[in-house]
């Protein structure tokens, strides 16, 4: 019995540190933007340098700055295209931040 009683205690003690472990994950997951943080490059102006994530796949396309609560300073996103075309096109879903736009051809234009 008393086993039985120990074994129970540590049982409820496991599911309640499993339980803790889950939601502490699923608000870091919410609140950590370095799970949406995509790769980055240095983006070096004649004014300033910037470090700039890369948005090259359509998914990371689709995803872009949705859902940041901030974006450092001197940050960005430099999203990539094959080609130039009216489909190119850019959404706000979810975008908490102020942004600016720049378009820069392929010949940095």
């Amino acid at each position: 019995m008393e086993r039985n009683a120990r074994n129970l205690g540590l049982l409820v003690i496991f599911l309640f540190l499993g339980l803790v472990i889950i939601i502490g994950g699923l608000l870091l997951f919410k609140n950590n933007q370095s799970f949406n943080k995509a790769p980055t490059i240095m983006l070096i102006t004649p004014s300033a340098a910037l470090e700039v994530e890369t948005a090259k796949t359509d998914n990371e396309r689709m995803i872009g700055l949705s859902s940041r609560n901030s974006l450092p300073g001197k940050g960005g996103m430099l999203f990539y295209f094959d080609q130039s075309s009216a489909e190119n096109c850019f959404w706000m879903k979810d975008t908490k931040i102020p942004l600016d736009m720049v378009f820069i051809d392929s010949k940095c234009r």
